[in-house]
């Protein structure tokens, strides 16, 4: 049997496209990496079901997916096989050609034609997929297979469930032939500059910076921004994740260094109160909630489920599956729909019965705010929607501790001294839960999810206290 010589694969020859250091990280310094946070977790499987459902499209090939990376080379045998006999599906075909291994989604073989597609769970194609296809057509042509067409299979936004899913319906279909052939040069001088860096003693001199991030969050991020100073710009959450990374790499690092004349009113304002320790409201934000006359409180559990589950609804399309409620007309109220069952129609019993007309109901996300006007504006006309999680977000309100880039609960504690919220209490992992509840754990899930639910509640509740204080 051939030995595996491969050197890089689809994910590693991205992670060197994006920083050859995390490269060499991975491959050199594995125990360095951060914990795969829960949220990448789920994205992982979230592909895998993408994948599973696009098979669909073209039923009854073979899968030559491997079980353990020690079969490696038992895949590749197995597609070379299949290719010589013109299989006409191949599911996850292996090839390997200039120390690169890659696993196709789907080769289909056809009146003579072999066509390439690689499934993303995606609403739309992006430049890191293209790399990605590039690599896997740059493999494929060196293993000597002439590809007709090369396809990028993506979820269609515009899709609405109606009844059973239908797969040629709800995948999008994009050519990118031409595009992955003018990149064989550059592949390969890619690869060529992976191979290299991995052969240093050291690991590349690189910095963090905005590769840190883009077009994946680095798993060695512990690692490479373990020594920010405290006089790091990128301290000042209050400015946005983009525009701290320019300043660290156009400026200066250094708050301290850092040209007046380079940055804004705001900029220097959101800097003077990280200095100082002192937090900030904008004016208008404090007056508005000042003038409310009747405010009710919201937390919701959303959902974004890749493949619509239910009647009438999109891929990612955003749903609220659970409500915590606070109104001093109506008190404090919480409902989780039973997990696998339709929750709108749920939500909407639980709006019309809670909220009163006029009513000002105040939410923690933009995401929250968009679901409910879809729903108050039925159940309670009238009732206006106020969100205070993008006033976090957006520099509104600030003080040292808070990021644009936290989760509400995360920006929240910065104003309740001693609390923390758990690693798995943000609205991504809530509702994460909620969908792969499973009859064994549903009663936990559910426990869990009653708890974020009134934790953000109380959140929201005493964060307008606070602003409304003065």
């Amino acid at each position: 049997m051939p030995e595996d010589k491969h050197t890089l694969s689809k994910s590693t020859y991205v992670r060197g496209m994006q920083c050859l250091k995390s490269l060499y990280l991975h491959k050199n310094r594995p125990f360095l990496r951060d914990r795969i946070s829960a949220e990448q977790l789920a994205k992982f499987r979230r592909g895998h079901d993408v994948g599973a459902l696009s098979h669909e499209l073209f039923p009854g090939g073979i899968n030559c997916a491997p079980g353990h990376p020690s079969q490696y080379q038992k895949a590749v045998e197995k597609t070379r096989k299949l290719l010589d006999e013109k299989c006409p599906v191949i599911y996850e075909a292996a090839f390997e050609y200039d120390g690169v291994l890659i696993f196709l989604d789907i080769l289909t073989f056809s009146e003579g034609i072999w066509n390439a597609y690689e499934v993303k769970s995606s609403l739309r194609v992006s430049e890191v997929f293209i790399t990605d296809a590039a690599l896997q057509y740059y493999v494929l042509k060196g293993s000597g297979l002439e590809i007709s067409d090369f396809f990028l299979v993506h979820m269609n936004g515009g899709y609405i469930r109606q009844g059973e899913i239908v797969p040629r319906e709800m995948f999008v279909f994009s050519k990118v032939t031409e595009e992955v052939q003018r990149r064989l040069e550059i592949t390969k001088e890619n690869i060529s500059l992976a191979n290299e860096a991995l052969t240093l003693k050291k690991s590349p001199p690189i910095e963090p910076g905005n590769q840190c991030f883009a077009p994946y969050p680095c798993d060695f991020m512990g690692h490479c921004w373990k020594n920010l100073s405290e006089n790091s710009i990128y301290r000042i959450g209050g400015i946005t994740k983009e525009r701290r990374l320019r300043l660290m790499s156009s400026i200066s690092d250094d708050i301290s260094q850092t040209e007046p004349s380079l940055l804004s009113a705001e900029e220097k304002m959101l800097i003077e109160v990280h200095q100082r320790g002192t937090t900030h409201v904008d004016p208008e934000l404090r007056n508005s909630l000042q003038n409310i006359d009747s405010a009710a409180f919201a937390s919701l559990l959303l959902i974004k489920p890749a493949v619509p589950l239910f009647e009438g609804t999109k891929p990612f399309q955003t749903i609220a599956a659970g409500i915590s409620l606070f109104s001093e007309k109506t008190g404090n109220h919480t409902f989780i729909a039973p997990p696998g069952s339709d929750p709108r129609g749920y939500i909407s019993d639980f709006l019309r019965n809670h909220v009163q007309p006029g009513e000002t109901l105040i939410v923690s996300s933009a995401d929250e705010a968009e679901v409910c006007k879809s729903l108050v504006s039925d159940a309670a006309p009238g009732c206006a929607i106020l969100d205070l999680g993008s006033a976090l977000k957006t520099g509104k309100i600030y003080k040292k501790g808070i990021d644009t880039e936290y989760d509400f609960l995360q920006n929240f504690s910065s104003f309740l001294p001693g609390y923390k919220p758990s690693k798995n209490s943000g609205a991504v992992m809530a509702g994460v839960n909620y969908l792969n509840a499973k009859a064994d754990d549903e009663a936990k899930v559910l426990t869990e999810s009653q708890k974020y639910l009134e934790d953000t509640n109380l959140g929201v509740r005493k964060l307008f206290e606070f602003l409304v204080s003065g």
